[in-house]
């Protein structure tokens, strides 16, 4: 399911398959980077799953890769083909270290020079991503352009370059995230109530947004259970950012 961010995903063992809506299966590739999508995506695992991935704060990019998320959204990329230097080979190194934690400490080490020579992120876009988030995508984006002293289409054009889609849509995507992060929990939902405390104006436009998001309706995507999926769906707190790297 999409949540808004963007993701570094490392294939130690096999990939995934992803099936797209017209029947098609495409292998990813083995290093990938996904960015902002707005739609689900069905996954096949191909063999042993052991996966390295890191995940992006909305906004954070540009600061990390020095790629603009406007040229990854929607979509997910070969990582050779976007020419970052500074990640060159990080597969194949991250591969012949076996221990975990090790792992993890050459990706950021990786990650942390590209940053020092990456544009930073525009901290107005970074703050306006975050105060979307924590309102759960409520917060009125002509209030948030205002208090930034910009016009909306100013933050709009600003917004998709840096998260890759306008901030409107990313407040539908944080709305939509946060209802499926509520049901994950055990009771049976009250739709009408959870519609109207996640924003929607009534049960009907809840599912029609979850449809078009998640091409299900809630409450058969409540009675799935998602033991792998829920592994890769960015938890809220994460998204809101706070004091500690974007990444």
């Amino acid at each position: 399911m999409p949540d808004g961010s963007v993701e570094l995903v490392l294939h130690l063992s096999g990939t995934f398959r992803r099936h797209e809506a017209d029947g098609t299966v495409v292998e990813q590739p083995r290093a990938l980077v996904v960015g902002v999508v707005d739609r689900w995506m069905m996954l096949e695992s191909t063999g042993v799953v052991d996966i390295l991935g890191v995940r992006f704060r909305p906004g954070a990019v540009r600061g990390v890769l020095g790629v603009a998320q406007s040229a990854l959204a929607g979509a997910c990329h070969d990582l050779s083909t976007l020419g970052i230097d500074a990640l060159d080979g990080v597969l194949h190194q991250v591969e012949a270290e076996p221990d975990p934690e090790r792992r993890i400490g050459l990706v950021l080490d990786r990650l942390t020079r590209v940053a020092e020579v990456a544009t930073p992120p525009h901290p107005t876009i970074l703050l306006t991503a975050r105060r979307i988030v924590a309102s759960a995508g409520r917060a009125p984006i002509l209030e948030i352009a205002r208090d930034a002293g910009w016009s909306q289409r100013h933050l709009e054009r600003n917004f998709r370059r840096e998260v890759g889609v306008t901030a409107k849509e990313f407040a539908r995507l944080s709305r939509f995230h946060g209802v499926v992060a509520r049901l994950n929990r055990a009771t049976p939902p009250r739709w009408s109530r959870l519609a109207v405390q996640a924003g929607y104006h009534d049960q009907p436009h809840l599912v029609r947004d979850f449809r078009e998001f998640g091409g299900i309706t809630p409450a058969a995507y409540w009675r799935e259970t998602h033991p792998l999926s829920d592994l890769f769906h960015a938890t809220v707190d994460f998204l809101q950012d706070g004091p500690g790297p974007p990444a």
